[in-house]
């Protein structure tokens, strides 16, 4: 018999603490599951400063409807079994994703209290279901967070915390919370360095939103009940997709980036108004429009609207062929505009839309413009459209200088 070459267990040689770097970058799962390959791994993985459950990999979607109930039994026992055998004296980062089938939450409720027992600096909650949550006081009143996502697929129904403390909390993202004036004051007063704010599907029965230290705000989904006033003078970017609801600007010194989503929704008065005068000093300004909002509404307030002097990147995505005499209206406001960026999309269904010509524009507006240097068109097809783009803009814009055209095809997803 031919001698068998022996190969030394490399990776087995390597330093604990490589070791635990290493696993740290696993899901939690499959961490533990490192436990069998011998005596050395066994306990190596409670040593991880970092804990990631996931759902996922506890339940597939090909299982039937009728044992999902004990997947979540599996999942539970996990999860709470991990966090019992716990040998870090800190956590760095606790995680958890959830689909929660039965609508119960007593166990989530535990496992965040648990984690934050270990003062994690990161702490993110993803939750797939409709839950009447019983969060901990502790959640608002930890010294170690720094970044905290509250991801809830249903509306989060939560008792008032007695207190709001989070003096590290630089990042915090809210998904289908309320958003009212109690909760609003603990983020504001018991958050002191909170810099980036994400508010993702909540209804808001708050009045303002203000604050010195905010730098980054991006609103998604939101309902807005009654008007409300964004007042933050130190904000730098901001993103705003709302369906409904009337926003006003105020104390936008500060402000760099805006991207802003405008639906046929706006149907109450003055909302466009109060939000483009609250842009007036962006030098990056991306506007989305959608349905009616453009021939309509935003028609109507371009002609009153503020100089945007300080104004060097203006993107625009909506429906070019039908509506680019908005877009031409605006650019009247842009003196210093330096790039342009047109993403145009098809109606859907496509109307029958002849080739405009310089004779049957709705209306004439002849754009001079020295600073412009590159325009940009992103389309996702049709051809013959865009080469009609193009013909409306050597109607529309007369530059000074030179005007590249970028015809650019975005990558499928």
């Amino acid at each position: 018999m031919k001698n068998v070459k022996m190969h030394n267990d490399w990776i087995s040689d390597l330093h604990d603490s490589l070791l635990i770097h290493i696993l740290s970058l696993l899901k939690t799962k499959q961490a533990v599951q490192t436990c069998v390959l011998s005596k050395r791994w066994r306990n190596l993985w409670t040593y991880i400063p970092r804990r990631y459950f996931d759902f996922a990999d506890f339940f597939s979607d090909d299982v039937d409807y009728d044992d999902i109930k004990e997947y979540d039994m599996k999942f539970e026992r996990f999860v709470t079994a991990v966090l019992q055998k716990q040998d870090t004296p800190v956590l760095d980062s606790f995680k958890l994703v959830y689909d929660n089938r039965d609508g119960e939450s007593n166990a989530i409720t535990e496992w965040i209290l648990c984690a934050l027992n270990w003062k994690p600096r990161i702490l993110d909650i993803y939750v797939d279901r409709y839950l009447m949550i019983d969060l901990p006081d502790l959640l608002f009143d930890c010294k170690s967070l720094e970044k905290m996502t509250l991801q809830f697929e249903g509306f989060v129904y939560y008792k008032p915390f007695k207190t709001g403390n989070l003096p590290s909390l630089k990042k915090l993202e809210l998904s289908n919370w309320k958003i009212d004036d109690y909760l609003i004051n603990i983020l504001m007063s018991g958050c002191p360095v909170l810099e980036d704010l994400t508010l993702s599907g909540c209804t808001v029965v708050t009045h303002i939103i203000s604050s010195n230290k905010l730098k980054h705000l991006f609103i998604d989904d939101f309902y807005f009940r009654e008007r409300i006033t964004i007042s933050i003078p130190s904000l730098s970017s901001l993103v705003i997709h709302s369906e409904k609801g009337r926003i006003s600007l105020m104390n936008m010194s500060s402000l760099v980036m805006a991207r802003v989503m405008f639906f046929s929704y706006f149907t109450f008065p003055n909302p466009v108004h109060d939000i483009l005068k609250g842009l007036s000093d962006v030098t990056n300004l991306e506007i989305i429009l959608s349905g009616g909002i453009a021939k309509a509404i935003l028609k109507h307030e371009l002609s009153n609207c503020a100089t945007f002097k300080n104004l060097k990147s203006l993107h625009v995505d909506g429906y070019m062929i039908e509506d680019f005499h908005l877009i031409a209206l605006f650019l009247q406001h842009t003196p210093n505009l330096e790039k342009l960026t047109l993403r145009h999309r098809e109606p859907h269904p496509l109307p029958d839309v002849k080739p405009r010509t310089s004779k049957n524009f709705p209306m004439k507006i002849t754009i001079k413009r020295k600073h412009l240097q590159l325009v940009e068109i992103i389309y996702e097809a049709n051809h013959e459209r865009v080469y009609q783009l193009v013909k409306i803009l050597h109607i529309y814009l007369k530059s000074i200088g030179k005007i590249y055209m970028h015809l650019e095809i975005p990558l499928a997803l």
